[in-house]
């Protein structure tokens, strides 16, 4: 947005050399900020919003976005294959669809869904997932968790299998990245459960998007709102599964 003579992306303030004051007439084409080289040179203005002297509003493109986090998380590689988690709801499904189109050709993007068989409709919904992928171009795998025995933090457990069962694929296929869907909403929701349990400094840590060849979870998302992923699969006519644990106060997320 552009209120005065400050210009700034997603609420953060641009450096000078990017900024422009007053308005710019309808019908004109906007400056290059990015002077052909960034993602800033893919500028597109806010649909239903005149210009204003007091309030100009440009924003990149949610694909410009996860473009810029993929550069960063992948640590500027290309790699040959690439593993999405994937459970059907809209943040895992809209990374999905922007991994797929941003891998191309050039990337091999499998999805993988883990049915936790704990509630009914687990297994349509990783149907639905499937089916999906294979539109998008992926493949997908399944994986099934049996081993809870009834004790303990059901959701701790189902969460570190997951992972668990995932890593063990990922190895024994020879991927060294898997995609995350957690957003902002994700890590505000983190940070106030941790607040809850009373965890110290080191405890409030914020989640990291990681890094390949470091760690084999990235998360590219967590600089955007699940309301931007539901918006971006609903201009694609894409629909997603709601987990109703996710509304069951017995349950932390």
């Amino acid at each position: 947005c552009l209120v005065g003579s400050e210009m700034c992306i997603r609420d953060r303030p641009l450096p000078a050399r990017h900024q422009f004051a007053g308005a710019w007439p309808v019908g004109r084409s906007l400056p290059d900020p990015g002077r052909g080289r960034t993602a800033l040179s893919r500028f597109s203005e806010c649909p239903g919003r005149p210009c204003r002297d007091d309030a100009f509003r440009l924003q990149l493109t949610l694909t410009d976005r996860f473009a810029e986090a993929m550069a960063r998380v992948l640590d500027g590689a290309r790699p040959d294959r690439l593993c999405v988690a994937v459970s059907g709801g809209s943040d895992s499904l809209a990374l999905l669809a922007l991994t797929c189109d941003w891998a191309g050709r050039g990337t091999a993007v499998e999805a993988v869904t883990v049915d936790h068989g704990l509630r009914e409709g687990s297994a349509e919904e990783a149907a639905q997932v499937a089916e999906e992928a294979q539109r998008l171009g992926a493949d997908h795998t399944l994986l099934r968790w049996q081993g809870w025995d009834g004790t303990g933090n059901l959701q701790a457990e189902a969460r570190q299998a997951r992972r668990r069962l995932i890593a063990d694929h990922c190895k024994a296929e020879g991927i060294d990245a898997v995609l995350l869907g957690h957003t902002q909403d994700d890590q505000a929701e983190t940070l106030l459960m941790r607040l809850a349990r009373g965890s110290g400094v080191d405890g409030l840590a914020a989640m990291r998007e990681g890094r390949m060849g470091r760690d084999l979870f990235l998360r590219p998302l967590l600089a955007e709102t699940r309301a931007d992923l539901q918006a971006y699969l609903t201009a694609r006519g894409m629909t997603w599964a709601s987990d109703p644990s996710n509304d069951d106060p017995r349950f932390h997320r």
